[in-house]
């Protein structure tokens, strides 16, 4: 089967094509070097999009969110589907659902906070109005994505643990999702292979705390750590990094239990596989 995967060089796509090079003919494409009106799909079946414009620690204009996020993964759609493409694989977020829930399942009604959640969802709905008998449309919604050398908060916490044998993220008992990498493209291939079409959540068997993920990352590491809990430094970094209060303190269960009984998928890997692998 031959696939054609946008974003290549980030973290999901490359880490698919290290898993995957021997199962598939894969081809890769950037629209920063060839215009689309360039690119040959003969011969592709499958396209994985990956490429994106994702949180960025600037603020950026609302219309690169959209060039982006919206009309390049629309453009390529109508592209495919034109060249007999079979199936268009977006991988879209979370963030479409916005920051007030604390549980998302299958049921959960998007509301975005974020020029990069709205472009997302924005992304999702022009998608799946080019959906026809021939040509079909998978989404794939995941939460923060870890694995070795990936980018993001957990590799941050790998650098601190490191440098710091006390860390004052004790005491925290919510409960928040994750996927390995190597469950989401495990669940990619499993979508290819199947030819499913539809919107899916993806993410870890099961929550965890931040104080548990921090000993986890410890114990894998082989580092000590001890955790305490200053009486002052929740309230200071809500007030002051009220985005990392939340990814820190507060709770975000995304269960994606119908998702792998509907699609007849397990995760292959459990949490604490997943963090030996990450910190090897």
């Amino acid at each position: 089967m031959q696939l054609l995967i946008t974003g290549s060089s980030g973290y999901l796509g490359k880490s698919f094509i290290q898993s995957y090079h021997k199962a598939y003919q894969i081809q890769t494409y950037s629209l920063r070097h060839t215009p689309l009106e360039n690119l040959s799909l003969e011969g592709i079946e499958v396209i994985l999009h990956c490429a994106a414009l994702v949180h960025q620690t600037q603020p950026r204009p609302i219309h690169e969110y959209h060039a982006i996020n919206v009309a390049y993964p629309l453009a390529l759609a109508q592209k495919a589907k034109e060249a007999g493409v079979k199936q268009f694989i977006f991988i879209s977020t979370i963030a479409i659902y916005g920051e007030e829930y604390t549980y998302i399942d299958a049921q959960t009604r998007p509301n975005p906070a974020t020029p990069y959640g709205t472009s997302k969802l924005e992304a999702e709905e022009a998608l799946r109005a080019l959906e026809s008998d021939t040509f079909k449309v998978t989404i794939v919604r995941p939460p923060m994505i870890y694995g070795k050398d990936a980018p993001g908060n957990i590799h941050k916490l790998i650098q601190l643990i490191k440098k710091l044998p006390l860390l004052p993220f004790g005491g925290i008992n919510n409960q928040r999702s994750f996927i390995y990498i190597n469950n989401l493209t495990q669940l990619l291939h499993h979508l290819i292979q199947h030819q499913h079409r539809g919107s899916f959540l993806s993410a870890d068997d099961r929550p965890i705390s931040t104080s548990y993920l921090i000993r986890s990352l410890a114990n894998a590491l082989g580092r000590p750590c001890y955790l305490f809990a200053p009486p002052l430094i929740e309230g200071l970094i809500k007030r002051f990094k009220p985005v990392l209060h939340r990814r820190l303190y507060q709770d975000l269960i995304i269960d994606a239990q119908s998702t792998r009984e509907q699609l007849g998928f397990q995760n292959p890997y459990s949490f604490e596989e997943a963090i030996l692998k990450t910190t090897s």
